[in-house]
């Protein structure tokens, strides 16, 4: 999002999920909301309190009928920015003047009223059958769907001011899908692209230009390497770390033309040869530009993403990938950056986009279901258009916003509005055309430990990629049949 407190509460969900936090989010909701089922050998294991949750069933299609009577719906919403507080509350005012017979009670501490942990009690509150009515979620909505935590929004949608089915991104609208059913909807889809640090490249004499940045691996490969300076075991000055940044990992894969999950055929398809080509070129690059050691880089700074911290922010990193959403998010006071498409791998025929949404849900045994659906289509569609002028320029993922006089004001005040304009027109149209397939298992969290687990072992050398991905694909789809299975 947009301040420091995203570095702090948001962090683990966004920019490292796919490194390893997604066991916590797997734990409780499989815990909250499934029968036991035999563990794999990976599987983290749930916590106690985790574990005294009670099972909940599949919830059938809420009713439809729309009453005038007021009615009080509750909302939790993990975010906890400054920012947040003050403009969440602007978008949610703008829906009780459209709907004046909806009052909403809303959470914005970024956890769960009198504390505690945000998923954790929001299962256990589902599970007890007193849920809030309606709430945010950062972790995939398909892996609370398919334990039946969330109720199916289709018949609302049929009717819909604003968010029918045909109005979604339908790649983004796919990671909200179970069964053919709709169970979320996304607020954005904040989608990725390379950002280059500007004076480090004028300082190099390299071109800033989006249209001659790399098109190939080969090509960002060589450009990283004019960049590299080390200090004995030290990395002072890098190109670029192309595996750092936990969420996008998925890219690279898609990139060379393969994925890790096909949600079409609902299985994983990681141990391919596409997939061992990546990681194979991950470890050469490694040899050849950090002396073969991951860890001498890892202990050399932290590499991944735009905030505070960063080698990135630091000045001492001339590239890196991330979200549109680190253009405003603690960026440093002199923030030189110009943004491009990723380049395409020696197996790959396009460049694509990773995207990383919120989701929307309305719970299974809501007390005001039809309503809280209608605050939920308003607040991703009408009301996402205040948080993206004023809040954070994250893509919305709804076909009809009109974002052109809509310019982010905190990107206008760091760079102009002519600028601002131009950089946000070039992530909405990347993401329009070149969205990627994400989001899409009903095990992800779960998956994202495991994969990541597999590159580690990739990059540490203690398993070759074939050896790590055949064991990451036997682990996922494992876990997913017995999910399916439940």
């Amino acid at each position: 999002m947009d301040t420091k407190q995203f570095a702090e509460s948001r962090g683990l969900c966004r920019r490292t999920f796919l490194k390893g936090t997604g066991a916590a989010v797997a734990a409780v909701v499989l815990a909250a909301c499934s029968q036991a089922t035999p563990k794999t050998p990976a599987e983290p294991q749930p916590t106690a309190e985790a574990a005294t949750v009670q099972p909940i069933t599949e919830p059938t299609a809420p009713p439809v009928a729309a009453t005038t009577e007021v009615v009080e719906i509750e909302f939790w919403n993990p975010m906890s920015s400054p920012a947040n507080k003050e403009i969440m509350p602007k978008v949610f005012d703008d829906f009780m003047a459209e709907y004046p017979h909806i009052k909403v009670e809303y959470e914005l501490s970024g956890g769960p009223p009198g504390g505690g942990d945000f998923i954790e009690v929001l299962l256990s509150r589902v599970a007890g059958g007193n849920p809030p009515d309606a709430a945010m979620l950062w972790s995939p909505a398909k892996q609370f769907a398919v334990k039946g935590a969330l109720y199916p929004l289709d018949d609302f949608m049929a009717n819909a001011k604003y968010g029918g089915k045909d109005k979604w991104l339908p790649w983004v609208l796919s990671s909200c899908m179970w069964k053919g059913a709709v169970y979320a909807l996304p607020t954005s889809a904040a989608n990725g692209a390379m950002f280059m640090n500007t004076a480090l490249f004028e300082n190099k004499g390299q071109s800033t230009k989006r249209e001659e940045f790399p098109k190939t691996w080969d090509e960002l490969k060589d450009l990283a390497a004019t960049f590299n300076e080390w200090e004995g075991d030290v990395l002072k000055v890098t190109g670029y770390v192309p595996w750092a940044t936990g969420w996008t990992r998925p890219v690279w894969s898609q990139l060379n033309g393969g994925r890790w999950f096909d949600g079409a055929a609902n299985k994983y398809v990681l141990d391919s040869e596409q997939n061992r080509e990546w990681l194979n070129y991950m470890v050469g690059w490694l040899d050849e530009q950090f002396k073969g050691d991951v860890e001498k880089v890892n202990q050399s700074a932290t590499f991944e993403g735009i905030w505070n911290g960063t080698a990135y922010y630091q000045g001492i990193e001339a590239m890196c990938d991330d979200g549109s959403w680190a253009l405003t998010n603690d960026v440093p006071e002199e923030f030189h950056f110009e943004v491009a498409r990723y380049p395409v791998g020696p197996s790959g025929s396009k460049s694509v986009t990773p995207w990383y949404p919120n989701w929307e849900v309305v719970l299974k045994g809501a007390k005001h279901p039809q309503e809280a659906f209608l605050f939920q289509e308003y607040f991703c569609t009408i009301g996402w258009l205040r948080w993206y002028e004023e809040g954070c320029p994250e893509m919305p993922a709804w076909t009809d916003a009109d974002v052109s006089n809509r310019t982010n004001k905190k990107l206008i005040s760091l760079v102009g509005e002519e600028r601002a304009k131009e950089v946000e027109s070039f992530f909405l149209t990347y993401l329009r055309e070149a969205g990627m397939e994400m989001w899409t298992s009903p095990i992800e969290s779960y998956a994202a430990d495991v994969i990541g687990s597999a590159i580690d072992e990739v990059l540490h050398k203690t398993k070759k990629p074939a050896e790590a991905l055949a064991n990451a694909q036997q682990l996922c789809q494992t876990k997913l049949d017995e999910v399916l299975a439940s």
